[in-house]
């Protein structure tokens, strides 16, 4: 029988080498692993910035017809305090002019039109 490995002579530079070569794998696994951690952060972040560009968009959108809808009442609102003015307050007023057919006046009770034109 062949006696233990503890015993036989040690070769310092093969073990030199040995512990080279491990070093080196080691620090090479370290290396790709905080390039591929990298490349994916990238990623996400390509994607993120892609989504958040979509969402801003559709949101400048969605804004310009709230302002396009908002100048329409307003423009709406002033017509109408105009022509109360011109020709006074009558309770058909809600029902027979076309410019008062939006959603928010023709709930308005004449207590609330007068309100508004004493402001």
């Amino acid at each position: 029988m062949k006696k233990s490995l503890l015993f036989e002579k040690i070769d310092p530079i093969s073990r030199l080498v040995e512990m080279l070569i491990l070093s080196l794998a080691i620090s090479l696994g370290f290396i790709v692993e905080n390039f591929r951690e990298g490349y994916s952060e990238q990623i996400k972040s390509e994607k993120l910035i892609s989504s958040l560009l979509q969402d801003l968009k559709g949101d400048l959108l969605r804004f310009n017809e709230f302002t396009q809808l908002r100048k329409s009442l307003i423009k709406d609102v002033y017509h109408f305090i105009h022509h109360v003015k011109k020709n006074g307050l009558n309770k058909n007023i809600l029902i027979s002019k076309p410019f008062l057919q939006k959603p928010f006046l023709v709930g308005l009770i004449s207590s609330r039109i007068q309100q508004i034109l004493n402001k």
